[in-house]
Protein backbone atom coordinates (compact mmCIF):
# COMPACT_ATOMS: atom_id res chain seq x y z
CA UNK A 1 0.00 0.00 0.00
CA UNK A 2 1.13 3.35 -0.68
CA UNK A 3 0.80 5.90 2.36
CA UNK A 4 0.04 8.77 -0.18
CA UNK A 5 -3.23 9.57 1.00
CA UNK A 6 -2.13 10.46 4.69
CA UNK A 7 0.61 12.69 3.80
CA UNK A 8 -1.98 14.22 1.50
CA UNK A 9 -4.21 14.69 3.96
CA UNK A 10 -1.55 16.47 6.33
CA UNK A 11 -0.77 18.96 3.56
CA UNK A 12 -4.65 19.78 3.53
CA UNK A 13 -5.01 20.32 6.99
CA UNK A 14 -1.79 22.70 7.04
CA UNK A 15 -2.83 24.80 4.26
CA UNK A 16 -6.46 24.97 6.02
CA UNK A 17 -4.65 25.90 9.35
CA UNK A 18 -2.53 28.49 7.86
CA UNK A 19 -5.65 30.07 6.48
CA UNK A 20 -7.94 30.02 9.36
CA UNK A 21 -5.18 31.48 11.54
CA UNK A 22 -3.51 33.72 9.79
CA UNK A 23 -5.58 34.33 6.83
CA UNK A 24 -3.36 33.08 4.15
CA UNK A 25 -4.19 32.50 0.72
CA UNK A 26 -5.92 29.13 -0.06
CA UNK A 27 -3.79 27.69 -2.62
CA UNK A 28 -3.17 24.00 -3.05
CA UNK A 29 0.58 22.39 -2.16
CA UNK A 30 2.97 22.29 -5.06
CA UNK A 31 2.61 18.69 -5.80
CA UNK A 32 0.87 16.36 -4.88
CA UNK A 33 0.57 13.50 -2.25
CA UNK A 34 4.73 12.23 -1.65
CA UNK A 35 5.14 8.32 -0.62
CA UNK A 36 6.46 7.92 2.49
CA UNK A 37 9.97 6.63 2.34
CA UNK A 38 10.16 2.91 2.48
CA UNK A 39 13.60 3.33 4.26
CA UNK A 40 14.07 1.17 7.35
CA UNK A 41 14.62 3.86 9.38
CA UNK A 42 12.67 4.50 12.46
CA UNK A 43 10.75 7.76 13.05
CA UNK A 44 10.65 8.95 16.90
CA UNK A 45 6.60 8.78 17.89
CA UNK A 46 4.95 8.60 21.30
CA UNK A 47 1.43 7.62 19.77
CA UNK A 48 -0.31 4.40 20.77
CA UNK A 49 -3.02 3.35 18.42
CA UNK A 50 -6.28 3.33 20.24
CA UNK A 51 -9.55 3.43 19.19
CA UNK A 52 -9.78 7.05 20.44
CA UNK A 53 -6.89 7.80 17.67
CA UNK A 54 -9.05 5.73 15.10
CA UNK A 55 -11.79 7.50 15.86
CA UNK A 56 -10.11 10.86 15.60
CA UNK A 57 -8.75 10.11 12.15
CA UNK A 58 -12.07 8.96 10.92
CA UNK A 59 -14.03 12.25 12.63
CA UNK A 60 -10.75 14.18 10.45
CA UNK A 61 -11.98 12.65 7.44
CA UNK A 62 -15.61 13.08 7.60
CA UNK A 63 -15.19 16.52 8.16
CA UNK A 64 -12.41 17.15 5.57
CA UNK A 65 -15.52 15.34 3.00
CA UNK A 66 -18.38 16.39 4.85
CA UNK A 67 -19.50 12.86 5.47
CA UNK A 68 -20.61 10.63 7.90
CA UNK A 69 -19.30 7.21 7.56
CA UNK A 70 -20.95 4.19 8.12
CA UNK A 71 -20.24 1.60 10.31
CA UNK A 72 -18.90 -0.77 7.77
CA UNK A 73 -16.69 2.02 6.47
CA UNK A 74 -15.15 3.20 10.18
CA UNK A 75 -14.16 -0.27 10.22
CA UNK A 76 -12.88 -0.79 6.91
CA UNK A 77 -11.05 2.11 8.03
CA UNK A 78 -9.81 1.23 11.01
CA UNK A 79 -8.42 -1.89 9.81
CA UNK A 80 -6.23 -0.44 7.27
CA UNK A 81 -4.67 2.02 9.90
CA UNK A 82 -4.04 -0.42 11.87
CA UNK A 83 -2.56 -3.05 9.45
CA UNK A 84 0.13 -0.45 8.54
CA UNK A 85 0.39 1.00 11.78
CA UNK A 86 4.23 -0.25 12.23
CA UNK A 87 4.82 -0.36 8.15
CA UNK A 88 7.84 1.98 7.03
CA UNK A 89 9.41 3.10 9.96
CA UNK A 90 6.62 4.03 11.81
CA UNK A 91 5.80 7.07 9.67
CA UNK A 92 2.67 6.80 9.16
CA UNK A 93 2.10 7.49 13.19
CA UNK A 94 4.83 10.05 12.62
CA UNK A 95 2.12 11.82 10.22
CA UNK A 96 -1.27 11.28 12.33
CA UNK A 97 0.89 12.42 15.26
CA UNK A 98 1.27 15.68 13.53
CA UNK A 99 -2.38 15.68 12.42
CA UNK A 100 -4.11 15.19 15.74
CA UNK A 101 -3.19 18.87 17.02
CA UNK A 102 -3.80 20.45 13.41
CA UNK A 103 -7.41 19.59 13.69
CA UNK A 104 -7.71 20.51 17.06
CA UNK A 105 -6.80 23.65 16.14
CA UNK A 106 -8.52 24.09 12.92
CA UNK A 107 -12.00 22.77 15.49
CA UNK A 108 -11.79 25.94 17.70
CA UNK A 109 -11.84 28.17 14.76
CA UNK A 110 -15.63 29.75 13.99
CA UNK A 111 -18.06 27.02 12.22
CA UNK A 112 -18.15 29.23 9.26
CA UNK A 113 -14.58 30.11 8.42
CA UNK A 114 -14.07 26.27 9.03
CA UNK A 115 -16.88 25.42 6.59
CA UNK A 116 -15.51 28.12 3.98
CA UNK A 117 -12.30 26.57 4.22
CA UNK A 118 -12.71 23.36 3.74
CA UNK A 119 -15.16 24.10 0.69
CA UNK A 120 -12.23 25.70 -1.10
CA UNK A 121 -10.11 22.98 -0.82
CA UNK A 122 -12.76 19.96 -1.17
CA UNK A 123 -11.53 19.93 -4.97
CA UNK A 124 -8.26 20.18 -5.04
CA UNK A 125 -8.03 17.06 -2.22
CA UNK A 126 -10.44 14.62 -4.33
CA UNK A 127 -8.22 15.27 -7.13
CA UNK A 128 -5.21 14.07 -4.97
CA UNK A 129 -7.81 11.16 -3.83
CA UNK A 130 -8.34 10.31 -7.87
CA UNK A 131 -5.00 10.49 -8.26
CA UNK A 132 -4.17 8.04 -5.18
CA UNK A 133 -7.41 5.69 -5.90
CA UNK A 134 -5.70 5.18 -9.60
CA UNK A 135 -2.41 3.74 -7.37
CA UNK A 136 -4.23 1.65 -5.59
CA UNK A 137 -4.60 3.38 -2.31
CA UNK A 138 -6.80 1.52 -0.02
CA UNK A 139 -7.71 4.69 1.99
CA UNK A 140 -8.66 6.79 -0.95
CA UNK A 141 -10.56 4.25 -2.94
CA UNK A 142 -12.77 4.16 0.71
CA UNK A 143 -13.06 7.77 1.06
CA UNK A 144 -13.72 8.64 -2.49
CA UNK A 145 -16.57 5.40 -2.32
CA UNK A 146 -18.29 7.25 1.04
CA UNK A 147 -18.15 10.79 -0.70
CA UNK A 148 -19.82 9.72 -3.67
CA UNK A 149 -22.42 8.57 -1.59
CA UNK A 150 -23.13 11.24 0.00
CA UNK A 151 -22.23 13.84 -2.54
CA UNK A 152 -23.42 12.04 -6.49
CA UNK A 153 -20.94 14.01 -8.92
CA UNK A 154 -23.64 16.64 -11.06
CA UNK A 155 -22.51 14.94 -14.13
CA UNK A 156 -20.52 11.70 -15.00
CA UNK A 157 -17.75 12.98 -16.71
CA UNK A 158 -16.24 15.17 -14.09
CA UNK A 159 -17.27 12.17 -11.35
CA UNK A 160 -15.45 15.19 -8.87
CA UNK A 161 -17.40 17.80 -9.55
CA UNK A 162 -20.51 17.61 -6.93
CA UNK A 163 -23.10 20.54 -5.81
CA UNK A 164 -20.96 21.03 -2.64
CA UNK A 165 -18.44 21.52 -4.88
CA UNK A 166 -19.77 23.64 -7.16
CA UNK A 167 -20.93 25.53 -4.35
CA UNK A 168 -17.81 26.67 -3.23
CA UNK A 169 -17.52 28.76 -6.77
CA UNK A 170 -21.05 30.04 -6.83
CA UNK A 171 -19.97 31.72 -3.03
CA UNK A 172 -16.75 32.93 -4.30
CA UNK A 173 -18.22 34.36 -7.32
CA UNK A 174 -21.23 35.86 -5.50
CA UNK A 175 -19.17 37.36 -2.87
CA UNK A 176 -16.79 39.18 -5.50
CA UNK A 177 -20.24 40.57 -7.36
CA UNK A 178 -21.36 41.68 -4.13
CA UNK A 179 -18.29 43.60 -3.30
CA UNK A 180 -17.81 45.13 -7.20
CA UNK A 181 -21.67 46.03 -6.43
CA UNK A 182 -21.77 47.02 -2.74
CA UNK A 183 -25.11 45.26 -2.33
CA UNK A 184 -25.80 42.30 -0.51
CA UNK A 185 -27.39 39.89 -3.42
CA UNK A 186 -30.84 37.75 -2.50
CA UNK A 187 -30.48 33.87 -2.34
CA UNK A 188 -30.85 31.81 -5.37
CA UNK A 189 -33.54 29.96 -6.13
CA UNK A 190 -33.65 26.74 -6.10
CA UNK A 191 -34.06 26.11 -9.92
CA UNK A 192 -31.14 28.72 -10.19
CA UNK A 193 -28.47 26.71 -8.31
CA UNK A 194 -29.30 23.51 -9.88
CA UNK A 195 -29.03 25.58 -13.21
CA UNK A 196 -25.59 27.48 -11.87
CA UNK A 197 -24.03 23.82 -10.54
CA UNK A 198 -24.86 21.56 -13.68
CA UNK A 199 -23.23 24.79 -15.61
CA UNK A 200 -20.06 25.21 -13.27
CA UNK A 201 -20.00 21.01 -13.78
CA UNK A 202 -20.63 21.23 -17.13
CA UNK A 203 -17.56 23.86 -17.77
CA UNK A 204 -15.47 21.33 -15.39
CA UNK A 205 -15.76 18.62 -18.27
CA UNK A 206 -14.70 21.13 -21.30
CA UNK A 207 -11.66 22.98 -19.37
CA UNK A 208 -8.58 21.62 -20.12
CA UNK A 209 -6.20 20.80 -16.73
CA UNK A 210 -4.50 23.94 -17.63
CA UNK A 211 -7.79 25.98 -17.28
CA UNK A 212 -9.71 23.58 -14.14
CA UNK A 213 -6.00 24.62 -12.15
CA UNK A 214 -6.98 28.73 -12.51
CA UNK A 215 -10.49 27.89 -11.97
CA UNK A 216 -9.83 26.54 -9.02
CA UNK A 217 -7.00 29.03 -7.89
CA UNK A 218 -9.40 31.70 -8.65
CA UNK A 219 -12.10 30.70 -6.29
CA UNK A 220 -9.35 29.93 -3.72
CA UNK A 221 -8.58 33.33 -3.93
CA UNK A 222 -11.89 34.90 -3.66
CA UNK A 223 -12.42 32.59 -1.10
CA UNK A 224 -9.75 33.73 0.68
CA UNK A 225 -10.61 37.38 0.40
CA UNK A 226 -14.30 36.53 2.13
CA UNK A 227 -12.97 34.81 4.63
CA UNK A 228 -11.16 38.03 5.70
CA UNK A 229 -13.46 40.45 4.68
CA UNK A 230 -14.61 41.59 7.86
CA UNK A 231 -11.25 41.80 9.27
CA UNK A 232 -9.46 43.89 6.45
CA UNK A 233 -9.42 47.84 7.30
CA UNK A 234 -11.23 49.91 5.73
CA UNK A 235 -8.91 51.34 3.27
CA UNK A 236 -7.88 47.36 2.26
CA UNK A 237 -11.11 47.33 1.53
CA UNK A 238 -11.98 50.22 -0.46
CA UNK A 239 -8.93 49.11 -2.87
CA UNK A 240 -10.49 45.84 -3.05
CA UNK A 241 -13.20 47.44 -4.50
CA UNK A 242 -11.68 49.19 -7.02
CA UNK A 243 -9.10 46.32 -7.85
CA UNK A 244 -12.28 44.60 -9.23
CA UNK A 245 -14.25 47.29 -10.46
CA UNK A 246 -16.32 48.66 -8.13
CA UNK A 247 -17.79 52.19 -8.90
CA UNK A 248 -15.91 54.59 -6.99
CA UNK A 249 -17.26 58.33 -5.89
CA UNK A 250 -14.35 61.35 -6.94
CA UNK A 251 -13.61 61.16 -2.93
CA UNK A 252 -13.18 57.54 -3.12
CA UNK A 253 -11.21 57.56 -5.97
CA UNK A 254 -8.62 60.26 -4.68
CA UNK A 255 -8.41 58.17 -1.30
CA UNK A 256 -7.37 54.91 -3.70
CA UNK A 257 -4.83 57.22 -5.16
CA UNK A 258 -3.40 58.73 -2.12
CA UNK A 259 -3.42 54.95 -0.29
CA UNK A 260 -1.37 53.84 -3.55
CA UNK A 261 1.47 56.74 -3.34
CA UNK A 262 1.70 55.85 0.54
CA UNK A 263 1.89 51.90 0.24
CA UNK A 264 5.13 50.64 -0.47
CA UNK A 265 5.44 49.99 -3.91
CA UNK A 266 6.32 46.14 -3.93
CA UNK A 267 3.36 45.43 -1.23
CA UNK A 268 0.99 47.16 -3.67
CA UNK A 269 2.15 45.46 -6.91
CA UNK A 270 1.24 42.38 -5.58
CA UNK A 271 -2.41 43.12 -3.49
CA UNK A 272 -3.12 44.48 -7.04
CA UNK A 273 -1.81 41.64 -8.78
CA UNK A 274 -4.01 39.61 -6.58
CA UNK A 275 -7.30 41.35 -6.78
CA UNK A 276 -6.74 41.89 -10.89
CA UNK A 277 -5.86 37.89 -11.06
CA UNK A 278 -8.88 37.49 -9.80
CA UNK A 279 -11.37 39.85 -11.59
CA UNK A 280 -9.52 39.12 -14.69
CA UNK A 281 -10.22 35.58 -14.80
CA UNK A 282 -13.65 35.75 -13.24
CA UNK A 283 -14.13 37.26 -16.66
CA UNK A 284 -12.18 34.95 -18.95
CA UNK A 285 -13.54 31.75 -17.40
CA UNK A 286 -16.60 32.40 -16.09
CA UNK A 287 -18.05 35.48 -17.70
CA UNK A 288 -19.09 37.61 -15.54
CA UNK A 289 -19.87 35.54 -12.87
CA UNK A 290 -23.35 35.70 -11.35
CA UNK A 291 -24.71 38.79 -10.44
CA UNK A 292 -28.32 39.99 -9.21
CA UNK A 293 -29.71 42.77 -11.41
CA UNK A 294 -32.27 45.09 -9.63
CA UNK A 295 -33.68 46.15 -13.02
CA UNK A 296 -34.60 43.15 -14.02
CA UNK A 297 -35.41 41.31 -10.66
CA UNK A 298 -33.11 37.94 -11.66
CA UNK A 299 -29.58 36.62 -11.08
CA UNK A 300 -27.88 37.01 -14.37
CA UNK A 301 -24.83 36.67 -16.26
CA UNK A 302 -22.97 37.62 -19.42
CA UNK A 303 -21.01 35.17 -20.95
CA UNK A 304 -19.67 32.20 -18.66
CA UNK A 305 -22.27 29.14 -17.87
CA UNK A 306 -25.36 30.63 -18.28
CA UNK A 307 -27.39 33.79 -19.01
CA UNK A 308 -30.08 34.67 -16.52
CA UNK A 309 -31.37 33.21 -13.30
CA UNK A 310 -35.20 33.41 -11.32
Amino acid sequence: MRHNWLTWKFYCFSGLLSVCIAGGTILPPATYAQDFDNSPERVSTNITLTQDVIDKVIAINEFSLNVKMTPQERQEFGSIIARYWNAYGGKLQQTVSQLLPAYDQLMQMPEKTRKLARRANTLTFLLGLEQNAQAKDEVSILMLRAYRRVHPPLLAEVPFVSAEVADAFIDAYVFINEVKSGRKAPTMSKAALTKTRLGIAADFARMSEANRNQFVEQMQRATNLMLNWDKMESWEQLLTRAEVGAPLSPQEQQMVQQIQHQLNGHSMQMMANELKFIAQNQQTIMGSAPYWNPSSQAWEQKGGIVTEYR
